[in-house]
């Protein structure tokens, strides 16, 4: 997506995305003026993927310092550049991933 659309205060949303995989929902809200950026992804259940990247364009092109998955910090081999790289094992018992990203 554009990095406009997560100047702060915007947000993004998708539902019921078709993928190979099955249906996937994500959201993404833009707090860049508080140096984050927040997404919550549900991934697909009927055939989950292995892994799967998500990718947070900043506005300004800041790349995170710290990410945060379901409010545990990652390893930051996890992150490369503006790339997130997800794992089923990161699904809460809802199935879904929330991710905060500090820049």
């Amino acid at each position: 997506m554009p990095r406009e659309w997560l100047e702060n205060g915007k947000r993004v949303r998708v539902a019921r995305a078709p993928t190979i995989f099955g249906l996937a929902d994500f959201t993404i809200v833009s707090e860049s003026g508080t140096r984050c950026i927040r997404a919550t992804i549900s991934p697909p259940a009927r055939t989950p993927p292995r892994a799967m990247r998500l990718r947070l364009r900043h506005p300004e092109k800041k790349l995170p310092v710290r990410v945060f998955v379901n409010d545990a910090k990652i390893d930051a081999a996890r992150v490369a550049g503006e790339d997130i790289d997800l794992r089923p094992s990161d699904a809460a018992a809802e199935g879904a991933i929330e991710v905060r990203a500090e820049y």
